[in-house]
């Protein structure tokens, strides 16, 4: 055994229990075997109830093996305390040979997905840069460098910008970039959420108000404009202004002036406004609901964030990014990623785009116990299949139009035929010819995936 083995229990007979196993299958098994079995396995010693803690290093799998009756009120304590070590697993004495079978398998796994890596580069953000966290503008597709191209000849102007986008796709992030890069990056940077301001209390938050304007305004406060005066105000959510506000932003926009709720005194301040929403503004025009002239007056130069599904190609880029976020935060030392993590992250639809996907390796790096995230870390995540479309009008007018052309020209069975083959051979393509994700999306068996395989030549 090496020098480095110690054991959590104070019990002699567990302690030589141990050391006559682990010298027994050391003579029946390959050398290969105990190598990476020994690599693996770290017995640790119990002083005061510490725990000993271990390095973060390539290769080194560190698992602690636990004497059961060294305290049955607070083993989930001590299990808690080991893996708050840098422990990527540990094993319960006594054990079965099955458990270490187990153990040696993830062991494996774990080696085998780390064949691949992809490194990082540890970079930390710069004065005078985009921050590099700002994790919406890193890639290199397509269309984030046009969005880029975009953003940088926008900055240096005053001139208002639109942002839109689905949620989570870094409207705000984008904002605060091109702030960054704008002649006032040294001037204050407000963002107002308008979804999260009542109703009553949007006007008084951008606006201020004077004493005695309503019952409770003891005394004049500024609103959000005068504070960001010189600098910049992003409006997120901007679709959720009240019509009323909307009136008195449009005037702002239009004059550089307004008047604080209850006031008579005309205030002018020097602002630039960037605004983001996801939601249909043109759509919300026609209903009544969003002033035209506003939308104008905000749309000078408009910006449109794709979904994170759009442009998978930027994944690697982004999972860097966080993980140079994070692993100060996070106390961690990670320095890369497998392909097969990468190519699981890939796979996923990120309906809740990047915000969903900071999350998921966030809470991977957390599980990591060493410095390279691999498939064991994303254990918890579940695969999300496109959504259903079923219910979609358009979808149900095309698929009738064509029900009802086949029934008037006999071909209906070939119909039904044709979609069905369409649609296996879609769920192919998405999950890359994989027949065990492909039978769970569709609701059917392999065998039975297998025999429509056969049956329409795919």
């Amino acid at each position: 055994m090496p020098d480095r083995v110690y054991v959590l229990s104070k019990n002699k007979d567990v302690v030589e229990n141990l050391r006559k196993y682990f010298t027994k299958i050391s003579q029946i098994s390959s050398p290969k075997d105990i190598e990476k079995l020994e690599a693996g396995v770290v017995f640790i010693n119990i002083k005061d109830f510490g725990i000993v803690p271990v390095p973060v290093k390539k290769g080194l799998f560190s698992v602690a093996v636990i004497d059961k009756d060294i305290s049955k009120t607070n083993l989930a304590a001590f299990i808690m305390r080991i893996m708050s070590k840098n422990y990527f697993e540990y094993i319960e004495y006594p054990f079965t040979q099955s458990e270490i079978h187990s153990l040696k398998n993830k062991l494996t796994i774990k080696e085998k997905n780390e064949e691949k890596v992809i490194n990082f580069k540890s970079s930390s953000a710069s004065n005078g840069m985009i921050c590099q966290y700002l994790c919406s503008i890193i890639g290199s597709s397509p269309q984030l460098k046009q969005i880029c191209k975009l953003a940088g000849e926008v900055a240096p102007t005053d001139i208002p910008v639109l942002i839109t986008g689905e949620t989570g796709t870094g409207k705000e992030l984008l904002a605060k970039g091109i702030w960054k890069l704008s002649k006032r990056a040294n001037k204050p940077f407000i963002a107002i959420n308008c979804a999260a301001i009542p109703e009553n209390l949007i006007e008084s938050e951008l606006f201020g108000y004077e004493k005695g304007a309503f019952t409770g305004a003891d005394r004049p406060k500024p609103g959000k404009f005068e504070i960001a005066d010189g600098g910049t105000i992003f409006l997120d959510e901007v679709g959720e202004l009240p019509l009323s506000a909307q009136s008195k932003l449009l005037r702002f926009l239009q004059e550089g002036t307004f008047y604080r709720l209850g006031g008579t005194k005309e205030i002018k301040v020097d602002v630039r406004i960037m605004a983001a929403t996801n939601r249909d503004l043109e759509k919300m025009i026609k209903e009544g609901k969003f002033r035209e002239d506003l939308y104008y007056r905000l749309n000078f130069v408009h910006i449109k964030l794709p979904p994170l599904r759009e442009r998978k190609e930027d994944i690697p880029y982004i999972v860097e990014c966080i993980v140079n976020k994070y692993n100060k935060k996070l106390s961690k030392n990670i320095t890369g990623a497998s392909v097969e993590y990468i190519k699981k992250l890939q796979n996923q639809r990120w309906e809740g785009n990047i915000r969903e996907l900071e999350n998921v390796v966030v809470r991977s790096m957390i599980l990591c116990r060493n410095n390279i995230l691999s498939l064991p870390d994303l254990e918890f995540l579940e695969e999300k299949p496109d959504k259903e479309i079923q219910h979609s009008p358009e979808v149900e007018e095309f698929i009738r139009e064509h029900v009802l052309s086949a029934i008037k020209n006999g071909g209906l069975k070939n119909l039904e035929e044709n979609i069905e083959r369409s649609i296996i051979k879609t769920v192919l393509e998405y999950t890359g010819n994989n027949q065990v994700k492909a039978a769970d999306l569709l609701g059917i068996n392999r065998a039975t995936l297998r025999k429509k395989i056969r049956k329409y030549s795919l």
